[in-house]
């Protein structure tokens, strides 16, 4: 009676299912990178926020668009520049006051959209001293973006209710420095360059 080889036994047991365990291992390796790069994504959309999905806009819902278009402009991210400035100019609003749609129009300016800023301001009416002096100085900031010379004349003199003196004491920040500190211009001066450019003494 022939003994039974436990060599070729455990051979074959090798030839079969090795190829298996491999696959096994392989697979039981991949699944933390398969874990962390859902997790990653999941990241991204919190980071950035989903305008693709409309909803309605609210304070908080404009700050983290401000915020998304501010790093989407330091990385040149264009499309997503478009998309969040349709997400501020198509979804319909939680309520329309003043403080929203100033809010608004800053963060349309943060999206690289000035004529849409332009768009949102037109439509509200500032209420006191101090509505005037925001809507003034945003729709300023607009209509500079858009070299649109007679509307930034018109912000900087409805920025100095019927004086003009009042602008040479008005500083307005017009940039920033490398460092990130505010490049400000006197608000006279800026008034007497708009007035040139659009033929004026």
């Amino acid at each position: 009676m022939p003994l039974f080889n436990f060599g070729e036994l455990f051979a074959s047991m090798r030839k079969n299912f090795l190829p298996l365990t491999v696959l096994l291992v392989v697979f039981f390796n991949q699944m933390p990178m398969v874990r962390a790069s859902k997790g990653l994504g999941e990241n991204s959309s919190q980071i950035l926020f989903d305008a693709d999905r409309k909803q309605k806009l609210d304070s908080e819902s404009i700050a983290h668009i401000k915020a998304a278009c501010a790093e989407s402009g330091k990385a040149s991210l264009d499309k997503r520049l478009r998309t969040l400035s349709d997400q501020l100019m198509n979804s319909p609003p939680a309520k329309y006051s003043f403080e929203f749609e100033s809010q608004r129009a800053d963060a349309l300016l943060a999206c690289k959209a000035p004529a849409n800023a332009q768009e949102v301001l037109l439509g509200i009416v500032p209420g006191n001293r101090s509505q005037q002096e925001i809507w003034s100085i945003l729709f300023w900031r607009s209509s500079n973006a858009v070299m649109d010379h007679p509307n930034a004349a018109l912000a900087l003199r409805r920025l100095s209710e019927g004086n003009l003196q009042k602008l040479d004491q008005q500083l307005i920040t017009v940039g920033f420095r490398e460092d990130g500190s505010p490049l400000k211009r006197v608000a006279l001066d800026l008034l007497a360059e708009h007035e040139r450019l659009m033929g004026s003494c």
